[in-house]
């Protein structure tokens, strides 16, 4: 697992950019729904930008007014007024100059709506991509989670959809702005003075050079610090849930040195992109300053010459100012399309992967949750609960045959309805992996399972939920209530308090939970760290046992018990599963456990040993046949336990 677990890290480090046009399909189909509040910005971005470019033409205007006033001169109309055929005539100083301050107006007056249409749609594609990402987690199989980093996928759904954020609102924003004004300014220019503005723009070439250089670096190492910010969190994560085991062992010092190790490796990636941001802006504004100092140089000796009007010159002044603006924003919008597009690509990957996996690791057809549907009428049928394998061969993903990796072959196995079947067997001998495959956290081969006599594979996953329920050996808890994590499963309208309490009572819980200093209020900490390990698996039971009280799981036939009751005493264990029997009754019951006293009073029993049924049949069948079965029953009869019919635990006796 450790292999496959470097060799997936590698994969995704060197994931290759993906094409332009491919980020811009993408783009648009998830702008599409809001794509009028979208042009809606756009709109009142181009009115803007042609306000503050026009703007200086009428202050061209004003100037050169008062300019002949002074002199005496005729008044000329700019070069783009002329080829308009417009007239200066009745145009005066005043006129020119309100219309230059009502452009200003309107242009700061446009700015606000421009924001808001833009700016609220880049916050709803971040809501949709954050909701369709973990639904996409939360639909993901169990092997997807035996390789994956929590801490990387918590840094997808945060720091990678805040990047995709920031392109959709200020990087496209500034990016059609950009190059809205940069076109409308170099019109305008043009118009104005043809070869003034060929000599202010000599140094464009360059800032073209560089921007294509550095962008495709921004990506690249945006995405390592991506990837950086994920190792980091999940080193962080790591270190908070193994605290007690970190400071049992003293290794405090160790553990912060690699925390360390990890961080220089994020500060490293950090100033690595650092350098290429610093490199935008003093060259752009180098070749800006090379650019005004071109204009007045040539612009003075056209003055001089009598070529270009004093109007021309100052309006020129202000539209390379304007070019000041977009020149800094071309490497700010470099940098967030290019750190968006790597994020939206690292998002992507997550919400493309098949929520099913085959056999060996390779990709099935997803999703587990629209596999085939029962048809209506057998879908409202009584289901009865009889499992039975058949020819099942399984390999977890990612293990290959040749690396002698492990496997579950079971031939032949059927569990009547209501019946109950015991497994024993040694560590990794494939008993909780039978389980997890009934449960389909993994998935079988199709045609190997069965819930009377229906394929696995053909039930569609809500009505197996309801169906089948599994109780793992460690099971997982929320920071909330007791109360809250009991209903779990339970819809709102169905929870009472009561149904807690019997549920309770019924996993044998009800007076753990009645000491604890709020009772059934009483918050959790996380995992349910504060529990006892006996604590917790019967807190576990008493969620299945609340779905039943509550109506939840009236259809509840099959009850997987993974070394549910491990670490509880011989009496409590014995107790807990009377109760389960009462409870579920006419429910099939599978039971795993390494203890002879958990599974002797089932109807039938297998013993695994590396993934193949050694042994079969009922308590006494085995004892007689003085296989493995009967060495185990054997050795654990000797251990000083309490008797099968003991009803009282001895002194001291506890859960852990």
């Amino acid at each position: 697992m450790s292999r496959f677990r470097a060799r997936s890290a590698s994969q995704e480090s060197a994931l290759p950019p993906r094409p332009l046009w491919v980020d811009l399909r993408r783009g648009r189909a998830l702008l599409r729904p809001y794509r009028r509040r979208y042009l809606l910005g756009l709109s009142a971005l181009s009115l803007v930008n042609l306000s503050n470019v026009l703007a200086p033409l009428l202050l061209a205007i004003a100037i050169d007014i008062i300019a002949v006033s002074a002199t005496g001169g005729e008044l000329r109309p700019p070069l783009l007024l002329g080829y308009l055929g417009v007239e200066l005539e009745g145009m005066s100083f005043g006129a020119a100059l309100i219309g230059f301050f009502a452009l200003h107006g309107l242009a700061n007056v446009l700015r606000y709506p421009m924001v808001m249409a833009i700016a609220m749609p880049s916050y709803r594609v971040s809501q949709d991509l954050r909701n369709a990402l973990v639904g996409r987690l939360l639909a993901l199989p169990r092997s997807f989670y035996d390789r994956a980093r929590s801490g990387e996928l918590m840094s997808r759904a945060t720091a990678d959809i805040n990047a995709v954020r920031m392109m959709f609102g200020p990087g496209v924003m500034i990016a059609i702005d950009t190059a809205q004004l940069i076109t409308m300014v170099l019109v305008l220019m043009f118009a104005l003075d043809w070869q003034l503005t060929l000599v202010t723009l000599l140094p464009l070439p360059i800032i073209a050079w560089v921007t294509q250089r550095l962008s495709g670096a921004e990506y690249r190492r945006f995405e390592a610090v991506q990837g950086d910010i994920g190792k980091l969190a999940e080193r962080a994560r790591e270190s908070y849930g193994a605290i007690r085991i970190i400071q049992g062992f003293a290794r405090e010092d160790d553990e912060l040195r690699r925390f360390i190790q990890s961080s220089q490796s994020l500060l490293n990636k950090n100033l690595r992109l650092a350098r290429v941001d610093s490199v935008f802006e003093p060259t752009l504004g180098l070749m800006l300053g090379l650019s005004m100092a071109a204009l007045v140089v040539f612009g003075a000796m056209g003055i001089a010459e009598g070529q270009t009007s004093l109007g021309t010159f100052v309006a020129f002044l202000f539209l390379v100012g304007h070019l000041s603006g977009p020149m800094v924003g071309v490497g700010w919008a470099v940098t967030l399309l290019q750190r968006g597009r790597a994020s939206l690509h690292r998002i992507d990957e997550l919400l493309h992967k098949p929520t099913r996996e085959g056999q060996n690791g390779s990709e099935a057809t997803p999703t587990v949750t629209s596999t085939t549907m029962l048809v209506e009428g057998e879908a409202r049928a009584e289901v009865k609960g009889e499992l039975r394998v058949r020819g099942l061969r399984f390999r977890y993903p990612g293990t290959e045959a040749e690396q002698g990796g492990f496997e579950l072959c079971i031939d032949d196995l059927l569990v009547p309805a209501g019946s109950s079947l015991g497994i024993m067997g040694g560590v990794g001998s494939g008993k909780s992996t039978l389980l997890r495959l009934f449960a389909r956290l993994y998935e079988a081969p199709p045609g190997t399972l069965f819930i009377d006599g229906v394929s696995l594979d053909d039930w569609p996953l809500a009505q197996l939920r309801r169906v089948l329920q599994l109780v793992p050996q460690d099971p997982n808890f929320f920071s909330d209530s007791v109360a809250r994590n009991i209903i779990l499963g339970v819809s709102p309208s169905r929870a009472t308090v009561e149904g807690v309490h019997r549920a309770a009572r019924a996993a044998l819980l009800d007076d753990d939970v009645r000491g604890f200093p709020e009772g059934y209020e009483t918050l959790l900490g996380e995992r349910g760290v504060d529990l006892s390990g006996g604590q917790r698996q019967r807190l576990a039971v008493a969620r299945v046992l609340a779905l039943l009280r509550s109506g939840e799981a009236e259809t509840l036939r099959v009850l997987l018990l993974d070394d549910a009751s491990s670490a509880l005493d011989g009496v409590t264990e014995d107790a807990l599963l009377r109760s389960l029997e009462t409870e579920l009754r006419g429910c099939t019951r599978v039971i795993v456990s390494h203890r002879v006293k958990a599974v002797a009073n089932c109807a039938q029993l297998i013993v695994l040993r590396e993934g193949r049924v050694v042994e079969q049949g009922s308590h006494a069948e085995l004892l007689a046949k003085g296989g493995e079965y009967a060495a185990v029953a054997a050795q654990q009869l000797t251990l000083s336990e309490p008797s099968l019919g003991s009803s009282k635990p001895p002194a001291g006796a506890s859960d852990d």
